[in-house]
């Protein structure tokens, strides 16, 4: 069965029926009639919602209440919020590097959002403000009551950014070559994802030139290694008009 995972920009079309609508309501009643898999992208649930008010801008979504009164209103009520899986590598011996999957992380970002910095200190350092912090502060929302509209703006926009990066991240963990993201966001440049990821990595390996095994005891040193990753992304990146077309294509052979 194809999977299709939705972006949150999905969920705001499907909740103030936009432009893609249609193609988003044909593809949630394929999932109503099981005839594909859907689900939403855990770290999609942390991304801002619209608005309640001016002075209440943090995201109400992460309450479970909300949440689910939210999904039901879009006819999605019980969708499946999917996590990252550790990745394995290797293959066949099916071996786990954590440190690699973060670097793999940051690469996705990095590819996506270019001009948004992966940590977000490191972005509200370069806009010259303060983050947003709860110290201080009896929880995140009285935080944000003191923030100033510049440090709202741009912790919205890294918080924004960092969401779809993750959410990519996290489909491209579980993604078989069938399985769709779907998104109508520009940011998201096919060919590039698609590319194989080169990444740099520090590494404590035996010193150049050693001959192995040596009769000497050696010392390993850090190295940075230079590693060429392709098929990071098994999946498919669609539009929902292009999910739409391709699944009525798939569905009818």
């Amino acid at each position: 069965m194809i999977n299709v995972c939705l972006d949150w920009n999905c969920i705001i079309d499907l909740e103030e029926e936009r432009e893609y609508y249609p193609a988003l309501r044909q593809i949630r009643e394929w999932y109503k009639q099981s005839k594909i898999g859907l689900c939403i992208s855990s770290p999609s649930r942390l991304e801002n919602a619209k608005q309640t008010s001016p002075d209440d801008p943090y995201p109400t979504v992460i309450d479970e209440a909300v949440w689910e009164k939210k999904m039901s209103g879009i006819g999605l009520e019980g969708i499946e919020l999917r996590p990252a899986r550790m990745r394995s590598y290797n293959p066949p011996l099916m071996t786990f590097d954590f440190s690699l999957d973060l670097l793999i992380m940051r690469k996705i970002h990095d590819l996506l959002f270019p001009k948004i910095d992966f940590s977000y200190t490191d972005y509200c350092r370069r806009k010259n403000v303060e983050p947003v912090v709860i110290h201080g502060f009896l929880n995140i929302s009285e935080a944000y009551q003191a923030a100033s509209k510049k440090q709202r703006r741009v912790h919205r926009d890294w918080n924004n950014a960092k969401c779809d990066a993750l959410s990519l991240n996290a489909f491209s963990t579980w993604s078989e070559p069938d399985d769709i993201f779907v998104t109508r966001d520009g940011d998201f440049d096919k060919e590039k994802l698609k590319e194989p990821f080169v990444i740099e990595m520090q590494v404590r390996a035996l010193p150049p030139g050693t001959r192995w095994p040596s009769e000497e005891p050696v010392s390993l040193i850090e190295q940075t290694q230079t590693i060429c990753l392709s098929g990071v992304i098994k999946g498919q990146i669609m539009t929902p008009h292009e999910a739409e077309k391709y699944l009525r294509k798939r569905l009818e052979e």
